[in-house]
């Protein structure tokens, strides 16, 4: 896996009302408008290996399968290496759900 361009501790972060800290800038995935599914999953992918760990998703986008499929194949491939990454998905413009990876043990 390519060495990341972004250095994750210049990466300013928020603190959640649950107490997990997430970076302050992230990889939206909206391009419906523009570009098709695969073209996002594909940004995305390169995206988490160039260092992106905020993903910004929503189901109205209609790729979270592909999206989903991308990180899956990030963390396959050793990226975040030994960091989390979150993801933001949103049901419609209103409520917000707020899911986490992490890698699985032994790979930190």
């Amino acid at each position: 896996m390519k060495e990341e361009s972004i250095q994750q501790e210049r990466i300013p972060r928020r603190i959640l009302p649950g107490g997990d800290a997430v970076p302050a800038i992230g990889l939206g995935t909206f391009g419906s408008d523009k570009y098709g599914p695969e073209e996002v999953a594909r940004a995305v992918y390169g995206g988490i290996r160039q260092g992106y760990r905020l993903i910004d998703c929503a189901a109205v986008y209609q790729n979270e399968a592909q999206v989903g499929e991308a990180l899956e194949h990030a963390l396959k491939k050793g990226s975040p290496s030994g960091r989390s990454c979150s993801s933001f998905p949103r049901s419609g413009t209103t409520g917000m759900e707020r899911a986490r990876c992490r890698l699985p043990a032994g790979r930190a």
